[in-house]
């Protein structure tokens, strides 16, 4: 026969005066209890490794979720955006009425094919929303009109940088330069150009012209902040 201590709650033999465990000394009154038959204690350790498991499983998931970025607010990624300036924020896919209007000017395209000013209007629209291989179909139709518009030739570049094209996205946005050399807003394209093609050395002088080409502008506090981190 066993007792069980009521202090530690440990299981001791039925002759023990004190508990080895605790040290509790057994008075004369205490009855002694056979475990194997107390189903009232075992239910309540087995509610309990119940209770703790379950907690367990819990924070085992929420760590899971907070090690994988889910509760994390999106991060913004730096890329070209209409009338060749850099936007901060990725676009997050087209709206129902931004699609409607490029239908719209699709349409007016097709059936007005030598109004340059709507084939203008479409090839920034189509950039804008994410369709840059029809964008630079719409610039070259453009281009066709007016060949030495520098502004139309940056945002061709831009299409081409967009498609992750950087040789070409170069090439085109040279080409611009050389019919305006002090177009800002393509120098400081041609140094993002450069950084995400891994040519940080080509990339740090494109940034350092802007910065002369007008210090006190916006596009000239972006390239001194690169330049610093880079």
């Amino acid at each position: 026969m066993t007792k069980k201590c009521h202090v530690c709650k440990e299981t001791v033999k039925n002759e023990f005066s004190f508990c080895p465990y605790c040290g509790t000394k057994f008075n004369s009154q205490q009855k002694s209890k056979v475990v194997k038959g107390d189903s009232s204690e075992g239910l309540k350790l087995s509610n309990m490794q119940i209770i703790l498991t379950f907690a367990g499983i819990i924070v085992l998931v929420f760590v899971l979720l907070f090690a994988s970025g889910a509760f994390d607010s999106p991060t913004a990624t730096t890329t070209p955006g209409k009338n060749s300036a850099v936007q901060q924020n990725m676009p997050q896919g087209p709206s129902l009425e931004d699609l409607n209007r490029v239908n719209q000017l699709r349409d007016f395209v097709t059936n007005n094919p030598s109004d340059k000013d709507k084939i203008l209007e479409l090839g920034h629209a189509l950039m804008d929303n994410g369709f840059n291989d029809e964008a630079i179909v719409n610039y070259d139709k453009y281009l066709s009109f007016d060949p030495i518009n520098p502004d139309v030739i940056i945002d061709k570049g831009v299409c081409y940088f967009n498609l992750q094209q950087y040789d070409k996205a170069e090439e085109v946005m040279l080409s611009g330069l050389k019919i305006n050399p002090r177009h800002i807003i393509g120098t400081f394209n041609l140094g993002i150009v450069n950084l995400n093609k891994g040519d940080r050395e080509k990339a740090k002088e494109w940034f350092q012209k802007v910065i002369e080409l007008d210090p006190n502008s916006d596009y000239a506090q972006q390239a001194k902040q690169l330049l610093a981190s880079h």
